[in-house]
């Protein structure tokens, strides 16, 4: 008889491969996920206001899976999770299987938590990984979406909550920011946006409280633009008098000076320099005690930074490393977003051959960031490393290839490449392991395009029988194809290779040339990434392929926003189901041209060089009513629009179809009193009767409930928002709304 383990008494055994004597107890409630969920939606009791009732008591367990870190590129606009797995076992099969899917949707929000905005959905594969293999140590994996959050000018502080749902094998269901996972976790952080550097007349008289008359106001054009002064880098004697009592060292702020004298050659500017002038000079320092300590400095401070975590971000064959830091000080950073600030580095190293020296250095990548006001639990910031891994893939029958990595934070200095033990001033080390997807190495010249995402979802997680991604969802709207060639990164100069993507129905072939822009990163080395926009265009039906080379070897480029988008496909219109195709070509060329690579999918074994979607135009259909409302005397029937009394309840009915499947849904009430959300006074309950097509369902508010402030007079609305399945853009759905609305009057005025 099976041991007792978990939340239930039933378990399975599972067998973990590659290992001797190893087997395992995985609960009953993670084999069979999907199918106790079906059987009851809310098994877990996960779901509010669910007419089923739960059976067991499984949520936010962080046993096999677990967020630990969240982080925002505010210059490359990446928003980026780091996910541990922790068990060699339970994820339903090593790497010669499809394993299992980790799932993390993203949401911002700019009201402090009140209200949350749906940022898209990401995903990973997850496998048994024996126990042997890791020496019982967990595997760090990242995810990453493109972000764009709401500039403001560099005066205004613009720090706003980032939260990411992780959960295995099951979709965080859209627009559900208070989603509980069964497996899985939510994870809650500050980050930081950057200023923009445009400003609207209006604006910029509005923040400097300038008040003029009307016949001035009517002779300028205060829709005209102004751009901002180029973003100033303070000296050292600006920034003591800025940190003058803000508690910040010298060797903290006069880092970057001094280390730059004491890497010139010529040591004459060192002795001219105003920090030897002695008393009479304008620093408040002496130099010699600040270089004595730095000196005698064994190990890196963390006062002000720290890194926290370190994973693989792997898309096909395309990877990049991924590190989340925090910020734990207001000060200390070289100034506000109005300046230059700093920057924070990571410098990343492998150790391919597992002898603990680290000898391969693989590049340096980071942020900037500057003085803000902090939250207690500080801010989190990303920075993320395109690496070529190909050459060290392996056939997944000779087993997972687990490689361990150490990371390096330094700030306002680049970490020396060729010293994997080097000790920065300013930040620390983190090692962890990584593992990478099993394949066969690409070899240099065979430059083969790979699909790897329709808006971002994989290829292989893509039915080619109905075109549906997992979960039965079509796509529709603009598509964001993306993929990549990777022989490219042996390629020392940019732009000698071009492609072009197709789309075909029957005997219908339709050329996918739209313009679109993408960010791309570009740098000379280790450290010297620029980011900047670039236009694309297919004035031939071929678009040019960006991307080269590689950060440990010198020149390189990658497509970083969106992550290495091909092309966007406006599918306005059309439904059915299309094949998306992609071929590639020596720049300028018309032979020979490279087809597009096999993509192994290890769920079935199959391979793809296309891939089918469905596409659905069609959003849902939404409605709500407004049905009466009830006091001590019982029930009374109300018409839409009309005039309601103090102190009763509110009742009304929700209906949403739509031709495919209902998504997420959400009624609210507007406006709302300070200080109260809309679950305050309202509640909804989905009918029993609902159908995947169809949801009906009753809604109820209360305009004085207990323990809480009466709803003032006024009119309002109940707001009912819905979604959809279909994959719309880069991972958004169609959506439609319905609003019903009322007065609120007095009992006196009644």
């Amino acid at each position: 008889m099976a041991k007792k383990t978990g939340p239930t008494a039933d378990v399975a055994r599972i067998h973990e491969p590659g290992a001797i004597n190893s087997i395992e107890l995985v609960p009953r409630e993670r084999l069979n996920l999907r199918a106790l969920l079906v059987g009851n939606p809310n098994y877990f009791g996960t779901l509010k206001d669910s007419p089923f009732a739960p059976k067991a008591s499984v949520a936010g367990n962080t046993t096999y899976e677990e967020i630990k870190c969240v982080g925002f590129h505010p210059q490359a606009h990446k928003l980026q999770a780091v996910v541990f797995t922790k068990q060699p076992f339970g994820f339903l099969g090593g790497v010669c299987t499809a394993g299992s899917q980790e799932y993390v949707r993203f949401y911002l929000s700019f009201d402090n938590g009140a209200s949350w905005v749906d940022q898209g959905l990401t995903q990973f594969s997850a496998y048994d990984v024996p126990g042997g293999t890791t020496g019982g140590k967990r595997i760090e994996h990242a995810v990453s979406i493109d972000c764009t959050p709401p500039a403001k000018w560099c005066t205004v502080p613009n720090v706003i909550l980032a939260r990411a749902i992780l959960e295995w094998n099951k979709e965080p269901p859209a627009n559900t920011p208070g989603h509980i996972p069964v497996w899985g976790n939510v994870h809650d952080t500050h980050i930081q946006v950057d200023p923009r550097w445009l400003i609207k007349w209006v604006e910029l008289f509005e923040l400097a409280k300038v008040k003029f008359n009307a016949p001035l106001a009517q002779s300028i054009d205060l829709e005209q633009t102004v751009e901002a002064a180029p973003a100033k880098a303070l000296s050292v004697l600006e920034l003591q008098e800025l940190y003058l009592d803000k508690g910040v060292e010298p060797h903290r702020f006069a880092l970057a000076e001094i280390t730059k004298l004491i890497d010139t050659p010529e040591l004459t500017a060192a002795v001219t320099h105003p920090f030897h002038l002695g008393p009479k000079g304008p620093f408040k320092f002496d130099v010699s005690d600040v270089v004595e300590t730095l000196l005698q400095q064994a190990d890196g401070s963390t006062v002000y930074e720290e890194l926290d975590c370190v994973g693989l971000r792997s898309s096909g064959l395309s990877d990049e490393l991924v590190a989340v830091l925090r910020l734990k000080r207001p000060y200390g950073f070289s100034g506000g977003p109005c300046t230059a600030g700093s920057r924070e580095y990571v410098t990343f190293w492998a150790d391919f051959d597992n002898n603990g020296t680290f000898e391969t250095c693989l590049g340096t990548a980071s942020v900037g960031v500057y003085d803000l006001d902090v939250p207690p639990e500080g801010l989190e910031y990303s920075v993320s490393l395109p690496v070529d891994l190909n050459p060290y893939r392996r056939p997944c029958q000779e087993g997972p290839r687990v490689v361990p990595i150490r990371a390096i934070l330094s700030w306002n200095q680049i970490p020396a490449c060729g010293n994997p033990n080097w000790v920065p001033t300013w930040g620390n080390r983190e090692e962890t392991l990584i593992l990478i997807p099993p394949g066969t190495p690409v070899q240099p010249g065979q430059y083969n395009p790979f699909l790897y995402d329709i808006s971002g979802r994989a290829v292989c997680s893509i039915d080619q029988g109905s075109g549906m991604a997992a979960v039965g969802h079509p796509f529709g709207g603009v598509l964001c194809i993306t993929g990549e060639i990777p022989a490219a990164l042996a390629l020392a100069a940019p732009d000698l290779l071009e492609y072009r993507v197709w789309a075909t129905q029957g005997s219908s072939t339709l050329p996918i040339v739209s313009p679109f822009n993408v960010t791309v990163e570009e740098g000379t080395g280790p450290g010297t990434a620029v980011s900047y926009s670039v236009h694309q265009t297919a004035p031939t039906g071929w678009f040019t392929y960006r991307e080269h080379g590689s950060p440990a070897l010198g020149a390189w480029r990658r497509v970083s926003s969106p992550n290495r988008l091909l092309a966007r496909w406006n599918t306005s219109g059309l439904t059915g189901l299309w094949t998306i195709h992609v071929e590639a070509r020596m720049a300028g060329t018309t032979a020979p041209v490279f087809s597009a690579g096999l993509t192994t999918c290890l769920a079935d074994g199959t391979t793809r060089s296309s891939v089918k979607v469905a596409l659905d135009q069609e959003p849902p259909v939404a409605a709500v009513d407004l049905t009466g409302y009830s006091d001590a005397t019982g029930f009374h029937a109300a018409l839409p629009c009309g005039d309601i009394s103090q102190g009763v309840a509110v009742h009304g009915t929700f209906d949403i179809t739509d031709n495919v499947g209902v998504g997420s849904y959400g009624l609210v009430l507007e406006p709302l009193p300070v200080g109260t959300v809309s679950t305050d006074y309202l509640t909804f309950t989905q009918s029993g009767a609902s159908t995947p097509t169809h949801v009906s369902g009753d809604w109820t508010l209360q305009t004085a409930p207990a323990g809480k402030p009466p709803l003032p007079t006024c009119g309002y609305v109940i707001h009912l928002t819905a979604w959809d399945g279909t994959i719309v853009g880069c991972g958004t759905h169609w959506r439609d709304d319905a609003t019903v609305g009322f007065c609120l009057r007095s009992p006196q005025e009644g």
